[in-house]
């Protein structure tokens, strides 16, 4: 009966330990994972950067499609041709 005890023992021990090692982070693993984060922060200032030059982009094409509109429709009226919109 002893031994058996004594072996219930070792199983919960060893249980215990297991757990115990699962919860422990390693070093290695957190400097990888901080790693990563900032990996990803920099990429996403990248990204912001590059949509506010693709806005300003677009916004100077806005501008542009507008002034040629203006200046068809300018001298549509002049020439006296009527534009269909």
């Amino acid at each position: 009966m002893p031994y058996k005890v004594r072996a219930g023992h070792f199983v919960l021990l060893a249980l215990a330990g297991a757990a115990i090692a699962g919860c422990v982070a390693s070093p290695a693993s957190a400097a990888r994972q901080a790693q990563q984060m900032t990996d990803i922060g920099d990429q996403l200032n990248e990204l912001r950067t590059e949509n506010a030059m693709l806005e300003s982009v677009v916004d100077s094409l806005h501008t542009v499609i507008a002034k040629h509109d203006t200046t068809l429709a300018r001298l549509a009226n002049a020439t006296g041709v009527v534009v269909v919109k």
